[in-house]
């Protein structure tokens, strides 16, 4: 009996000194960001190895498979004290949506000496989506339901249809844009909004237009763009009731300008209002719209808004 209690006691000294030789590398933690990934994504992966032995470990390879690789990336770790970690990373995209695994083997080719071989290993699996389908956008083009041209207190009105381009008739696409609060003349246009954008998302409006010269240089002094709620005919008195400048003044020089108006545009309720409306004020200039050359329409003014 006495002979089996000195054996366990030698069998258990053998053993501290064993396990107060060993490290012991262990894959700590596997990531991948983003952690949903499609087709499209680069994927970057991360894994740790630590040493929770209780002996410093020698320098050692680290193997990171991904996938159906048949020959993973190696990595070399350095030595490591007791409690001590060190981090990996690559990136890689993935052109097949499917399952994967990641699998992660620290010490790979068994270079140290460890208390346990099983923990070497670790395992993660993860999902590649296909790229969803593009949201449906649609581009909606509008042409004005009235355009006209007035003096701010009244006496001139016209159409932009009736420009001539022979005569630059204060009625008409050439009126003047002369910022005399007395005698002054502005383009106004209203856009009617279908019902197709009823309950819709506007993601962008741009009202575009195309400034004329009259003496044949443009006016550097800028001009600027007012919208209001209108009721589908443009009137006079329209020219004094706008609610606000859209966007900064507008140089003059630019003959064509593609205005941003997505945020004026979002204010209308089809079932309400639909009729937003522009007022385009020169200063000190002699000019007007455009609305067509010759006989083409190309550069009548236009509401183009994109929506889902």
């Amino acid at each position: 009996m006495e002979r089996y209690k000195t054996f366990a006691l030698i069998l258990l000294s053998f053993s501290a000194v064993l396990l107060s030789a060993c490290a012991d590398l262990m894959v700590r933690e596997i990531a991948l960001t983003p952690p949903s990934p499609t087709t499209q994504t680069e994927i970057t992966f991360g894994a740790v190895v630590e040493n929770v032995g209780i002996k410093s470990s020698g320098p050692s390879t680290l193997a990171f498979q991904v996938g159906g690789e048949t020959v993973p990336k190696y990595y070399e770790v350095p030595s490591l004290d007791l409690g001590e970690t060190h981090a990996v990373q690559r990136n890689l995209r993935l052109g097949v949506a499917q399952n994967y695994q990641i699998t992660v083997t620290a010490d790979v080719n068994n270079d140290v000496t460890e208390l346990r071989e099983g923990n070497n290993q670790a395992i993660k699996y993860f999902s590649v989506a296909p790229v969803p389908n593009p949201p449906n956008i649609t581009p909606l083009v509008l042409a004005p339901v009235d355009d006209r041209t007035a003096r701010a207190k009244g006496g001139y009105t016209g159409n932009f249809t009736e420009l001539d381009l022979a005569d630059l008739g204060q009625l008409y696409a050439y009126a003047s844009f002369n910022s005399d609060t007395s005698d002054a003349l502005r383009a106004i246009l209203e856009f009617e909004l279908p019902n197709a954008l009823q309950g819709k998302e506007i993601l962008s409006a741009e009202f575009y237009f195309r400034r004329t010269i009259a003496n044949g240089s443009p006016d550097t002094s800028g001009f600027k763009v007012y919208g209001y709620v209108g009721n589908g005919t443009v009137e006079l008195g329209d020219a004094l009731q706008v609610s606000s400048q859209l966007g900064e003044t507008l140089r003059m020089w630019d003959l064509e300008q593609h205005l941003d108006v997505t945020d004026f545009i979002k204010t209308f309720d089809i079932s309400s209002n639909r009729y937003p409306g522009f007022v385009v004020r020169g200063h000190n200039g002699q000019g007007g719209l455009y609305s067509s050359e010759g006989f083409a329409e190309n550069y009548r003014p236009t509401l183009t808004i994109m929506y889902r």
